[in-house]
């Protein structure tokens, strides 16, 4: 197994320049402005490793982080359109059978991106990583297009939820106002 000598460099609390003699230590651990640590030992250990240090405070529970993805994620918005379509061409058997297959193959995609988050902890996401794992003579321009995809698929996100939310709007306006015929562009 490999350690890895932290240097002491501004922003630790402690700065001596022998290395932890326990795996928690918890003077090392960077602190903000404020007084607070922006992490565990083991985030001061991981940034150590990558050539860099722990910068702002991280304190998301579980509860908060699922909050999080089901509001940047639209899934609400997601199960309603979507079932309509599954309803439709595969009945109520498909939309079930086909829900709990995309939800294990969603599951093995964030358990993969688990795995990489935990080797490279940082806040560049894919692109980071693809430039990490790829092989050197690729890695340059795999990151930069993982990165354009990312930045193409979020915009994609925000379109296709404007669009959910204006037809779930309209379907709602015909709902209490029978006279009220939606119209094709």
């Amino acid at each position: 197994m490999a350690t890895f000598e932290m240097q002491p460099t501004k922003g630790f609390a402690h700065a001596e320049a022998s290395a932890p003699s326990s795996p928690v230590d918890e003077a090392r651990v960077r602190v903000d402005a404020t007084g607070q640590a922006t992490g565990t030992e083991a985030d001061a250990w991981d940034m150590a490793r990558m050539g860099r240090s722990q910068e702002l405070r991280r304190n998301f529970k579980s509860l908060s982080v699922l909050g999080l993805a089901t509001t940047t994620m639209s899934t609400w918005v997601a199960l309603l359109l979507a079932n309509a379509f599954s309803l439709t061409n595969g009945g109520l058997a498909g939309t079930v059978w086909v829900y709990l297959a995309t939800w294990i193959c969603t599951f093995a995609l964030a358990a993969s991106l688990a795995e990489m988050a935990s080797m490279a902890p940082t806040s560049g996401g894919q692109y980071h990583w693809v430039s990490e794992f790829a092989p050197r003579s690729q890695s340059k321009f795999l990151s930069y297009t993982v990165g354009w995809l990312a930045a193409l698929g979020w915009q994609a996100l925000v379109a296709t939820t404007a669009y959910s939310s204006a037809v779930i709007i309209l379907s709602m306006a015909s709902i209490y106002h029978p006279e009220y015929a939606m119209q094709n562009w």
